[in-house]
């Protein structure tokens, strides 16, 4: 569980990392395998690092798994301080 704390801070850190739509800043494997659940899950109509996926994502970010957070952590998508973990 997440503390409410780091919840709070998640959709900010999410819109940074995931409102960038250019191909070139496509996710890296680790990131995608951590998260690919959650794509199936919050949206699968959506193709992968697509910008309409994206914007699902970040719409539900309150949603995110904490294992794709802490992959989005790890791989510098989302700076660590920011995301209070």
């Amino acid at each position: 569980m997440t503390p409410p704390r780091a919840r709070s801070l998640i959709p900010a850190l999410l819109l940074v990392c995931l409102a960038v739509p250019n191909p070139a800043s496509a996710f890296n494997k680790k990131v995608e395998r951590a998260c690919k659940g959650d794509y199936k899950r919050l949206c699968p109509q959506y193709k992968s690092s697509s910008p309409q996926m994206r914007a699902c994502m970040e719409a539900k970010s309150y949603e995110i798994s904490q294992k794709c957070v802490t992959a989005l952590i790890d791989s510098g998508e989302v700076d660590r301080r920011r995301a209070g973990r």
